[in-house]
């Protein structure tokens, strides 16, 4: 239900604002239907409930481990979950940002312009999980929809 509620968020944000496809005039009107854009508003609240869901199932998750016969400890577990999620992490950073300048163009494409300067200088970061603070304690846009795995790890 978190998920619906933040993917409804996300969708009331990008039709709220105006894309290339919407005009921007007609983005008081979309103001006007107060109970779509009322959830869509308080889905950043379904980033708690998100977070809290995660910690509770890492939480049951560790102490599973730590509590079994294998008596896993908290440096062991963390290295594991780092080394789970790295391997494919780094494919998708490094394909995305490969394959970037040779999609196509269009009216949004200076957004994208940005995510490979940013992933040209700020690669490491997303690497060590620290893209939320890099560069100067600002999201970077070198794969900014990451900002969340920082965050799990």
């Amino acid at each position: 239900m978190s998920i619906c509620w933040i993917l409804l968020a996300h969708n009331g944000y990008v039709h709220a604002t105006g894309s290339t496809i919407f005009n921007l005039e007609s983005i008081a009107d979309n103001f006007d239907n107060y109970d779509v854009m009322a959830i869509s508003y308080g889905g950043f609240f379904g980033f708690d409930t998100l977070f809290l869901l995660s910690g509770i199932i890492v939480g049951y998750t560790f102490l599973e481990g730590m509590f079994s016969q294998h008596k896993i400890s908290v440096g062991q577990y963390i290295l594991t979950r780092i080394l789970t999620i790295l391997a494919p992490y780094i494919f998708i950073m490094f394909l995305t940002w490969g394959l970037v300048g040779y999609l196509a163009d269009g009216p949004n494409w200076h957004t994208i312009d940005t995510m490979y300067d940013d992933c040209k200088d700020f690669w490491w970061a997303n690497l060590m999980f620290i893209n939320n603070f890099i560069p100067n304690l600002e999201l970077s846009d070198c794969l900014s929809w990451t900002w969340y795995i920082a965050l799990e790890v």
